[in-house]
């Protein structure tokens, strides 16, 4: 069922149109709650949009990618992800960043947080 889904992806076309594309899928994905095509779709957005514009335009799909493995339940995964995205975020200077740096750091932070708890629940660690 999975391979049915990656499938309905839409065919690579070229560049911005592509990414762009494949945003408003993910996006759609996500929205009604199709967490797997979500995610299939999130990670190929990864891989073209680190080809085209290189690895550092990358952390906003990271970040999406790993909510929704966050609601996948895939909380292992998650936190590997979040963490390389809060990695670079606390890299960033304040000349670099746009002025929500913050806002984008706190809402990593989160998802750090729901991927830590969640695998703790998993293991029967937290009640």
């Amino acid at each position: 069922m999975q391979e049915t889904a990656a499938m309905s992806l839409p065919a690579a076309t070229s560049g911005m149109t592509d990414l762009t594309v494949l945003e408003s899928q993910a996006s759609k994905s996500c929205q009604l709650a199709n967490y797997d095509e979500a995610e299939h779709t999130y990670r190929r957005l990864i891989d073209l949009r680190a080809d085209e514009e290189g690895i550092e335009a990358t952390y906003r799909d990271r970040f999406n990618l790993s909510a929704t493995l966050v609601k996948q339940r895939k909380f292992q995964d998650a936190e590997t992800s979040i963490r390389e995205v809060l990695a670079f975020l606390t890299s960033r200077t304040k000349e670099e960043a746009p002025e929500h740096f913050q806002a984008q750091e706190d809402a990593a932070c989160r998802i750090l947080e729901e991927a830590v708890a969640g695998q703790s629940e998993s293991k029967g660690i937290l009640s």
